[in-house]
């Protein structure tokens, strides 16, 4: 065999045996991406079913494959959701039973904002016009210009530094879980939280210095949507106030209009 043929079949063998890893790289690429997304819908479906211990297990093992803020921040509010799940449960032993009657109620519990001890009462609100209820922190003590109609509420601290908003709006655009989503996922594509999940809508995203936390709950006749702002040095401070928001708002209407 002549050495140009030798050369030859040699390039040949190289080529394919480069072009057989190349395949069996790409198969356990895409192996691995199905893994990760198989463990990220696992882990959010155990979050809406309040299991966050489970949820919080396989959101850890999506770093196994990449280490993604995202993920960091959803185990992040997966703990936050636990504990607060475990205050809510001895908080509401409490709570005097007539308290559903009422337009507004208040139970205690602690957090820790720059590292002292503090105690924060949540507020019971509910919107009499669309039905929906929420409980707010305490620390929300200012009142901002409100709809006249009775849509909702607005509220910030005394020093500006958090805001709130709870409203409710006719869903004349029939919009649905999905085109909200990606309607917010254009807006904020680097969204550091962000899921759907049967009729509500998630996102959070930082702007500036700050984080924005936002709950849409699409119904065909309305829409309820909670929505808080904070800085972002105070992140663990609040973490436990949006889960509380975020377990406590009810939305038992949004099939109807008004």
């Amino acid at each position: 065999m002549s050495k140009a043929k030798f050369k030859k079949k040699i390039f040949i063998i190289i080529s394919l045996f480069i072009a057989l890893m190349a395949i069996v790289f790409g198969i356990n690429r895409y192996n691995e991406i199905q893994s990760y997304n198989e463990l990220i819908n696992a882990g959010n479906k155990y979050m809406d079913s309040g299991k966050y211990d489970e949820a919080i297990a396989l959101y850890k093992q999506c770093l196994n494959y990449k280490q993604d803020s995202n993920i960091k921040d959803s185990i992040n509010f997966a703990e936050s959701l636990k504990q607060n799940k475990i205050k809510n449960s001895n908080n509401k032993k409490d709570v005097n039973s007539n308290t559903n009657n009422k337009s507004y109620s208040k139970y205690t519990s602690n957090i820790n904002e720059n590292n002292s001890k503090e105690q924060i009462s949540y507020i019971f609100y509910k919107n009499e016009r669309y039905g929906f209820s929420i409980e707010y922190p305490n620390v929300l003590k200012t009142k901002l210009e409100s709809p006249t109609n009775g849509d909702g509420i607005s509220m910030e601290t005394y020093d500006s530094s958090a805001k709130f908003t709870v409203y409710g709006s006719n869903n004349v655009s029939k919009d649905t879980p999905t085109s909200i989503y990606n309607d917010l996922l254009k807006e904020h594509p680097n969204a550091s939280y962000k899921k759907k999940v049967d009729n509500e809508v998630v996102f959070s995203w930082v702007h500036g210095d700050k984080i924005i936390y936002k709950d849409i709950v699409v119904g065909e006749g309305s829409k309820n949507t909670f929505t808080i702002e904070y800085p972002k040095d105070k992140k663990d401070y609040y973490n436990s106030v949006v889960s509380h928001l975020y377990s406590s708002f009810k939305t038992p209407h949004i099939a109807q209009s008004y």
